[in-house]
């Protein structure tokens, strides 16, 4: 395992130093392409549980690529499986978010006249590629952590809405990993694995989060007409595209008072904190934009 962790971090500094020849994975297959009977998942857990690099970047990629070696989670990792993605490195904020980011933007609105617009426009979307490519194996190794963990847990389910919401403050791409969320949790909702307070506890959360809003970062340049300058365009991030949020937390409510029945033929129970179980039936704003 030691060795693996070497080889991935001498990978990403080659590739983040600019070399032409090296280049980063695209997907998590080190040890597809790797194998070793020591390799086991227990030694895959212990190392994603330890420091590897002062670089929270580096450390993402070589945990994303230790992933590969994870086939199976038993019900004892889940636990530090939790702790290990509560822990994860975050994503960088979009460019704007320090008062020196700040001081740059401002200054480059002030010395611009409208014809420099488009100028201000290219650079801006130049910093926020590069933080893009900066936050990827961060949110790669989000992604692939959240991927390997079971799929009808309550806690599991949790930590991805939390792991959404850290990357909705940051302005990074949250409907990425809200997508797969949200099924995981309506799949989730319907079956013998919720129990009701754990329904009513998930749609207090989801409600909850709906409302939440990002800062308001950097979004384009634009001339004003009315004050004869030059203006930044922000725009704040949210979790509840199309209403997603808003529809998931009504469900789950709905659920929570009356039962999954009518799913699947109706066959499916509740589960109480004892473990029996028993029937019940059923009755049955992405973005917010602001100018300096």
């Amino acid at each position: 395992m030691s060795a693996a962790v070497r080889e991935l971090l001498r990978e990403y500094s080659a590739a983040s130093s600019g070399s032409k020849s090296a280049k980063l994975r695209a997907s998590s297959d080190y040890f597809t392409e790797h194998h070793s009977g020591e390799v086991t998942p227990k030694a895959i857990v212990a190392a994603l549980a330890q420091p590897i690099s002062d670089d929270p970047k580096a450390a993402a990629y070589v945990k994303w690529q230790l992933l590969s070696g994870l086939h199976g989670v038993e019900d004892a990792q889940v636990p530090k499986l939790l702790e290990i993605y509560h822990n994860a490195p975050v994503p960088i904020a979009q460019p704007g978010e320090t008062q020196e980011e700040r001081s740059k933007f401002e200054l480059a609105r002030r010395n611009s006249r409208k014809e420099d617009v488009p100028k201000l426009n290219e650079q801006l979307a130049e910093a926020q590629q590069a933080r893009e490519r900066e936050n990827a194996p961060v949110l790669a190794f989000r992604d692939e952590l959240f991927a390997r963990l079971p799929e009808q847990n309550y806690d599991c389910l949790r930590a991805g809405f939390e792991d959404a919401y850290t990357r909705m403050k940051a302005g990074a791409d949250s409907q990425g990993c809200l997508e797969p969320l949200i099924r995981r949790t309506r799949d989730w909702m319907v079956s013998s694995s919720a129990t009701q307070p754990q329904l009513a506890e998930m749609s207090r959360l989801v409600t909850t989060l709906s409302k939440e809003n990002s800062a308001h970062f950097y979004s384009e340049a634009d001339w004003d007409e009315r004050y004869f300058k030059v203006v930044w365009r922000k725009k704040a991030y949210d979790l509840n595209k199309y209403g997603q949020m808003d529809k998931l937390a009504h469900d789950l409510a709905d659920v929570a008072r009356n039962g999954p029945s009518g799913v699947a033929g109706g066959g499916l129970k509740y589960k109480d904190d004892s473990g029996s179980g028993s029937s019940s039936d059923k009755k049955s704003k992405s973005s917010k934009t602001s100018k300096d």
